[in-house]
């Protein structure tokens, strides 16, 4: 703004983190007459994206349609203000959307001025998933065999914590389970945002080792973004498949055994008949 005598300004508060559909924005809109005399008749227009719904005000607003209005009044030479508006994020907004939002202040005394904030919609969600040594998605594993992990969508070169878990029904806000015994409790992304994998050629920067010897069972593996020890649906990653992340089998089912018993007696008594 090369001309701002109200000195305008809007921030998100976001420090430059996206935002996902659902979320809120809170704007903060400050002014400051640093005139030497007095003005009258403020008042603050916010223009809504069509990206955005209202959801709520500080200051006194009016809200019609895609307009929000503060009527400020006078603002006494010397004297700062500021007011806020929260906003949703529209269901649908398409990924990498940058949401852009003006607010203009006005007065009998100056001009309009308007300025903007830009906000980004996360471009995408952050992912984890079971692998093997080269990087393919696995979800079923031997006895004793090393579980990898693979993802993307993190902030690059960047330490996360790591959960692997007996597999949980999981809601939003719950906390995180305690890690199974011997498993990874971090994971470092690499300069892309991705916890590496390879190709299935096996060359490049390998997955991450998240379980060197797996033990029977069904398991989970959550990747806990905010690192506060719960599980935040459209923040944390989180590997369920919808019944089960990953699953490790022993290497000879033991329903087979039990059978190959029966089968060995029966091979005998025919083999003994046989020599008589």
């Amino acid at each position: 703004v090369a001309y701002n005598p109200l000195n305008l300004t809007k921030d998100d508060g976001l420090s430059g983190a996206c935002v996902n559909p659902g979320d809120t924005i809170t704007y903060t809109i400050s002014y400051t007459n640093g005139n030497p005399t007095n003005v009258t008749n403020v008042t603050i227009t916010d223009t809504l994206p069509s990206e955005v719904t209202y959801q709520s005000c500080t200051g006194g607003c009016s809200q019609s349609g895609n307009t929000v209005t503060w009527n400020i009044g006078t603002v006494t030479s010397g004297t700062s203000g500021s007011v806020t508006l929260t906003v949703q994020v529209n269901a649908g907004t398409s990924p990498g959307t940058t949401i852009t939002n003006y607010a203009t202040i006005d007065s009998d005394q100056t001009p309009p001025t308007t300025v903007n904030k830009q906000t980004t919609v996360c471009s995408v969600g952050v992912t984890v998933e079971s692998a093997d040594s080269f990087g393919a998605t696995k979800d079923t594993f031997q006895l004793g065999e090393s579980v990898y992990a693979k993802g993307s969508g993190y902030a690059p070169s960047t330490t996360y914590d790591l959960y692997v878990v007996s597999d949980t029904t999981w809601t939003d806000g719950m906390a995180i389970p305690t890690r199974v015994p011997g498993t990874a409790i971090n994971v470092t992304t690499d300069g892309t945002g991705a916890i590496a994998y390879s190709n299935l050629e096996g060359s490049g920067t390998p997955p991450a080792l998240i379980w060197a010897s797996s033990v029977v069972g069904k398991y989970d593996i959550v990747v806990d973004v905010n690192g506060n020890g719960q599980y935040d649906a459209g923040i944390d990653a989180l590997d369920a498949n919808i019944d089960v992340g990953f699953e490790t089998i022993p290497e000879f089912p033991t329903i087979a055994i039990p059978a190959l018993i029966v089968l060995g007696i029966i091979f005998l008594m025919f083999r003994r008949r046989g020599k008589e």
